[in-house]
């Protein structure tokens, strides 16, 4: 199969008509407050869209340890939902996108999926960036590892981690349409983060602590669980 590497969206229409909102910024769902990096609050604005969007998929920290996440996982998809419930792990909502499919002895994070990014006019007027767009597929090809059959569509229902307006018949179809624009085996056009599925966050604490050469790394790591 050949795919089209451009910046146009990924899939050919909004996956559900109660998503559309015509990619005008204030019809996205905003956060009331951000903490960013340094845990400052600040407002949240939406004069720049694709600056806020950069930051809410933001995932740099793992692509800068790429190299070394083979010792925190697999590449490979991540387990369904339903798998995730079988081996009795607890699903933990985070919004965190560096924390998507990061586990931590009995739980597992998953950010849900931000209603922008199933909204075609939206990607078609703020998601053109490389970086940002190639960030906001592999999001999205982490939900079709998620969510493959109807109980996982019954699971992301209930945990809020994706509309309940979204039905199975059409995410079988957003699904079919998404993988024929997204490169999910070479990952040609997918941010490198998602060649990987599920990462252990006590190995990336050491990985990170090995890569930071800096107090506040090593104390802190990639994520303390610790206050």
């Amino acid at each position: 199969m050949e795919y089209k590497h451009t910046l146009s969206p990924p899939f050919s229409q909004t996956i559900s008509s109660d998503l559309a909102g015509g990619g005008k910024a204030w019809n996205i769902v905003l956060p009331a407050t951000s903490h960013g990096r340094s845990h400052c609050i600040a407002r949240s604005s939406d004069h720049d869209v694709s600056s806020f969007v950069l930051a809410d998929l933001d995932v740099s920290r793992l692509n800068a340890m790429h190299s070394h996440l083979w010792y925190a996982g697999r590449a490979r998809c991540c387990q369904a939902l339903h798998r995730q419930r079988m081996i009795d792990r607890q699903i933990v909502i985070t919004e965190q996108a560096d924390l998507h499919m990061v586990w931590y002895e009995s739980r597992i994070f998953l950010k849900p999926v931000p209603r922008y990014l199933l909204d075609h006019q939206f990607w078609d007027r703020h998601i053109r960036h490389e970086a940002l767009h190639s960030a906001a597929s592999g999001f999205l090809l982490s939900y079709t590892w998620l969510i493959s059959h109807p109980s996982d569509l019954q699971i992301a229902h209930e945990l809020k981690l994706i509309p309940t307006t979204v039905s199975w018949q059409a995410w079988t179809v957003f699904v079919e349409d998404l993988l024929s624009h997204v490169d999910f085996k070479g990952y040609a056009n997918v941010n490198k983060r998602y060649r990987y599925g599920e990462l252990r966050l006590f190995r990336l604490n050491t990985i990170y602590r090995l890569t930071h050469l800096s107090l506040e790394s090593f104390l802190g790591g990639y994520l303390s669980m610790y206050d």
